[in-house]
């Protein structure tokens, strides 16, 4: 090996300690034991859990983006039938006064030959 040797240790997080060898056993009986390999495990579960995570939220505004944009074109439409049904009663208004114009002419035409009618009995028949 050239000189040099292999050893294992650990790092006792709640002491803030190298251990090495077999002294984890003696000090720290029964700790768990937290393998490289398990922490890479862990990330991996993390990061896949995160990206789920981040999918949902997407989709979760998506959905509410599109809930908006439904409701706002709803409120548009609704917006573009009452402006129609306000156009359409103001033309049928303008209609009204322009017969109620119209009307009272008639009625002095109708005035008119009536009192020509008492004034000049003969004339009319």
């Amino acid at each position: 090996n050239e000189g040099y040797t292999t050893t294992i240790f650990h790092f006792d997080v709640e002491t803030s300690h190298t251990l090495y060898g077999d002294a984890v056993t003696k000090e720290r009986p029964g700790a768990l034991v937290l393998t490289l390999q398990a922490v890479s495990t862990i990330i991996e579960d993390l990061e896949k859990e995160a990206r789920r995570l981040l999918e949902a939220r997407i989709m979760r505004d998506l959905h509410s983006a599109t809930r908006q944009q439904q409701l706002q074109a709803r409120e548009r439409q609704k917006g573009a039938a009452q402006t129609r049904q306000r156009a359409l009663q103001q033309q049928h208004l303008a209609q009204q006064q322009q017969t109620a114009q119209s009307r009272p002419a008639r009625s002095r035409m109708m005035e008119t030959a009536i009192a020509a009618k008492e004034k000049f009995p003969n004339l009319l028949s």
